[in-house]
């Protein structure tokens, strides 16, 4: 009947209607695969041309006995780029402009010279870094205590308790000695502390310590045997003199102190973050820090938060830094233009308004 043929004519034209669908999906799919096989080979040839035009790097850090240097810093400061040696000590740039590149290695209980390095378009340059160890020290274990106030244990590398060592609150009157047994108390308040031991025979240790509102602290300190007195030690004992005067002289309107364990509760990996959310302030790009007293400077976003055992802040800025009264005193918290051990300098020292120092 007329009706069924309606009916019929309707069905086939929906039928049709549905498979159209299905047809322009192939379509496009076939045209998605076409125009992916013409693309990829013309991107290939882009990456190949960007390649010509820039260079690579490759390098390794290792100690002066040539032993290799895992988990060392590199930076590239002028190109805010830094990577991180392997276990072999070697590590790699890829994509850098050509022309005279300025290199610092750094890492934890050593010391050295930056490195230059010509980079070459298409080419791939090499560097070596050499790195002098220094004194070691362990990281203090640390808990928190019911009793209000700092306590501490003190002990050798073969855990033997060790007595009369003089335990110092920079900055603070707060000074003491261990017992017979390697204890000590400090009476701290809430607040960040840097402490300063000291033992005949055994390297001066820097512990950070930060001391909650609401309970005291425990602290387990080990002490490695004392190194020569070179020129590194020297420096190092004369940076730790003017950080003392620092914060005999701190104005707490502008200059505050952090522990590693503070700024790890703000959640950044790297310092300018963690100073950032810290201090509330809108950081530059471009700060920068003296690195345990000077004359080394580094850019505070190629610091690794886990590195650093104590920061010094002036809040104030460059612009209250330009006294004239010296580097012991708050407005001199830069980097020394000179360099007996051989230490990078990068940047200029003077417009630092940070100091970090590191864990050894």
């Amino acid at each position: 009947s007329l009706r069924a043929i309606r009916i019929g004519s309707f069905r086939a034209l929906r039928s049709r209607r549905s498979n159209a669908p299905h047809k322009a999906g192939g379509f496009w799919c076939a045209l998605l695969l076409l125009v992916a096989l013409f693309i990829a080979p013309a991107a290939a040839r882009a990456q190949a041309a960007a390649d010509q035009k820039t260079g690579s790097l490759v390098g390794v850090v290792v100690d002066t006995l040539g032993a290799p240097i895992r988990d060392a810093s590199v930076l590239i400061a002028s190109l805010r780029r830094t990577t991180r040696t392997l276990d072999d000590g070697t590590f790699r740039f890829d994509s850098l402009p050509s022309g005279l590149l300025r290199l610092t290695a750094r890492a934890v209980g050593y010391i050295g010279p930056g490195e230059n390095a010509i980079i070459v378009r298409g080419e791939t340059a090499r560097v070596s870094f050499r790195m002098l160890r220094l004194a070691a020290s362990i990281a203090a274990m640390t808990v928190r205590a019911s009793r209000p106030g700092l306590a501490g244990i003190v002990g050798d590398t073969a855990y033997h308790a060790l007595d009369s060592v003089r335990v110092k609150a920079l900055g603070k009157s707060a000074l003491t000695t261990t017992d017979s047994v390697g204890g000590f108390y400090l009476p701290l308040k809430p607040g960040a502390y840097m402490l300063r031991l000291d033992r005949t025979g055994f390297a001066t240790q820097m512990v950070g310590v930060h001391m909650p509102d609401d309970s005291g602290k425990k602290v387990s300190v080990l002490m490695t045997p004392d190194g020569p007195m070179d020129a590194v030690e020297i420096m190092r004992q004369m940076s730790l003199f003017e950080l003392e005067n620092r914060l005999l002289r701190a104005s707490p309107i502008r200059y505050r102190t952090f522990s590693r364990e503070a700024l790890q509760r703000f959640g950044a990996s790297d310092l300018l973050q963690s100073i950032g959310r810290a201090t509330a302030q809108r950081m530059s790009p471009d700060a920068c820090a003296a690195i345990n007293g000077g004359p080394e400077t580094a850019p505070l976003w190629s610091i690794d938060l886990d590195d650093v055992e104590f920061v010094e802040a002036n809040l104030a800025g460059f612009g209250a830094m330009a006294g004239s009264r010296g580097p012991t005193s708050i407005n001199g918290m830069t980097a020394r233009g000179a360099s007996p051990t051989g230490t990078e300098f990068v940047g200029r020292g003077a417009q630092c308004t940070y100091a970090v120092w590191f864990r050894r």
